[in-house]
């Protein structure tokens, strides 16, 4: 979800400057919650910055290239090996330990595909 526009910010503080509508009304006018409006206003009393604060990006992956390189090796020596064997593996051959999740989102990643032994 995306933050909410300066411009937006602006325009509801307009609003409840105004002092024409309750908190209620301006939230129901700009779709927003009257949590994020009282959040607003006290950050606007206590002088801070109203400019919405740039995305964090996350945590850093798990799995680095060259433990996504060693997980392509293993996919090519055992191509019929489940998710957890290659994780077993991976670790074996001193690649991090990750979950069985990891292993599944970084073959997804590298558009990796495992065959399935009948």
């Amino acid at each position: 979800m995306e933050a909410y526009s300066t411009d937006l910010r602006l325009r509801v503080l307009a609003k409840v400057d105004e002092g024409q509508l309750t908190k209620w009304d301006i939230a129901l006018l700009f779709q927003v919650s009257t949590s994020w409006i009282r959040g607003l206003l006290q950050k606007r009393r206590q002088g801070l910055s109203l400019v919405p604060k740039p995305r964090s990006g996350g945590k850093e992956p798990t799995m680095d290239a060259a433990a996504d390189q060693q997980l392509r090796e293993l996919v090519a020596q055992k191509s019929d090996a489940t998710l957890d064997e290659l994780r077993c593996l991976l670790a074996q051959a001193g690649g991090p330990l990750v979950s069985i999740t990891t292993i599944y989102r970084s073959l997804q990643r590298q558009k990796l595909t495992l065959k399935k032994s009948r």
